[in-house]
């Protein structure tokens, strides 16, 4: 196990994909790790990072789930580049209270569409 001493916990409203996750986690006798069947916005657990890939829309992102992250914390986005999704990205930023830290593009493959990492932090 590459780090023994963090907590990991999937949200899913889909009892399939959940159920799917759990069932890979016992398999692979995973012990710090949870699949969990529920909406994110009715979740009242705080984590330090949260982790997003091809959710919603950022401002749909952001009034679900910041109720989850504690101040200080971390939320990274998994995102297609788009200027007007950036555009949102600053403006939900300056509105939430949050930073942008760290903003990196990539893509998987030759020829793949453009992708970029947004690290967010929460500053109150």
């Amino acid at each position: 196990m590459s780090n023994p001493e963090a907590t990991f916990v999937g949200i899913d409203a889909r009892r399939k994909k959940v159920d799917a996750v759990n069932q890979m986690i016992q398999e692979l006798d995973i012990k710090n790790a949870k699949a969990i069947r529920t909406r994110m916005e009715d979740y009242h657990e705080t984590f330090d990072i949260i982790t997003a890939r091809a959710v919603a829309y950022i401002d749909k992102i952001i009034a679900r789930s910041t109720h989850l992250l504690r101040k200080g914390g971390y939320f990274v986005l998994y995102k297609q580049v788009s200027d007007e999704e950036k555009k949102a990205i600053l403006q939900l930023c300056r509105l939430k209270k949050f930073a942008v830290v760290k903003e990196h593009a990539y893509s998987l493959f030759e020829g793949d569409i453009q992708r970029v990492i947004y690290v967010l932090q929460k500053i109150s």
